[in-house]
């Protein structure tokens, strides 16, 4: 079912639906689009929250305000092609089919499948590189999509932290192709990034904070109450944000992000065992501090140098642990280090 925004009135295409003959999924897209012809409509949103299904009332001015913006930042052009291939129930499929309609985009509709496949949109489609300009995909989408999305000129995943074997889909994908990342915040976008970026840009009316422990606090227009994401953020003077990753350690003192990766590496020539670098509260004054953490099973006269790092990077404390945790992954191995020295 093709929905031609760009050449069509809402109530147009509404008028060429036929009801009696619609399946269910186009049903779902016909009662959308009626909802949202309404400029003060409320619209329902669903998403999967494990075996969960949550929902939420949006306003439709709240819903085209963040498309616009996200139609913006991924570069959606007037006559773009696109592919909807989500439920119009669920938030997925509400975010693609509003931002084919603010962006006068030409929408082939399909019933809901994480196999996507590219319509046919034209007869000169088999001449020309892509086979659709703009696609809103879920991460699973892509995952079982494989075959067509090198034909996908844009594509926007929605995700909360794409996985690595998503990533490498993707980038081995096509080096003209541009990938962005979105996040949501109970069920709707607050921002986006092009895939492998560091910084997220706000999009929707939006305002972002940090909790008094450095978790990102979002203020938007979608909710009455303040969220507290339960992220660790790092917010730039420019309003973009990024995650702090499980490497590193905000300073509440000098209000500097300390590197675990850089003093581990900079300490390596110097210690001759195992060792990580954490941060955990200091002993007298429970603030937490940058702190070495060395495999020694026996108590002897221990020292090392610190040329290389700075101030605030030399570790406050040392502890030692007869028994180190075995992992290759160095964020698992520092969380398993906290437990153990929180339960001794």
């Amino acid at each position: 079912m093709k929905l031609d925004f760009n050449n069509q009135t809402i109530n147009e295409i509404i008028a060429s639906i036929d009801e009696n003959k619609a399946m269910e999924w186009q049903i779902d897209i016909l009662n959308f689009l009626r909802k949202y012809q309404e400029q003060h409509s409320e619209i329902k949103i669903n998403e999967m929250q494990g075996e969960n299904i949550f929902t939420i009332a949006m306003k439709r001015e709240n819903i085209q305000n963040t498309v616009k913006e996200l139609n913006k930042y991924t570069n959606v052009e007037q006559g773009d092609t696109t592919l909807i291939a989500n439920s119009i129930t669920m938030k997925d499929g509400v975010i693609a089919l509003a931002q084919a309609i603010e962006g006068k985009m030409e929408a082939y509709c399909v019933e809901p499948t994480n196999d996507i496949k590219i319509p046919y949109t034209g007869q000169d489609q088999n001449s020309i590189h892509w086979g659709l300009n703009y696609v809103y995909l879920t991460e699973a989408q892509v995952q079982q999509s494989e075959d067509v999305l090198h034909r996908i000129e844009k594509i926007a995943v929605e995700t909360n932290g794409i996985k690595d074997e998503t990533k490498e889909l993707l980038f081995n994908n096509n080096q003209q192709q541009t990938v962005y990342e979105v996040f949501s915040v109970k069920s709707f976008p607050i921002a986006v990034r092009r895939l492998n970026e560091e910084n997220y840009s706000l999009i929707g009316n939006v305002n972002i904070s940090q909790s008094n422990d450095g978790q990102l606090l979002v203020d938007s227009p979608n909710f009455q109450e303040q969220i507290n994401t339960q992220k660790a953020v790092i917010i730039n003077e420019d309003n973009t944000f990024r995650w702090l990753t499980s490497g590193e350690y905000l300073d509440d003192d000098s209000n500097t992000i300390i590197n675990f990766d850089h003093i581990e590496e900079v300490l390596k020539p110097f210690i001759d065992t195992r060792f990580v670098v954490i941060n955990f509260p200091e002993k007298g004054t429970g603030q937490d501090v940058v702190t070495l953490i060395v495999e020694r099973r026996y108590m002897e006269e221990f020292s090392y140098l610190t040329d290389g790092l700075k101030e605030h990077e030399v570790p406050k404390q040392t502890y030692f642990l007869g028994e180190f945790p075995e992992n290759n992954d160095k964020a698992a191995i520092r969380k398993e280090v906290k437990r153990l020295l929180t339960t001794s």
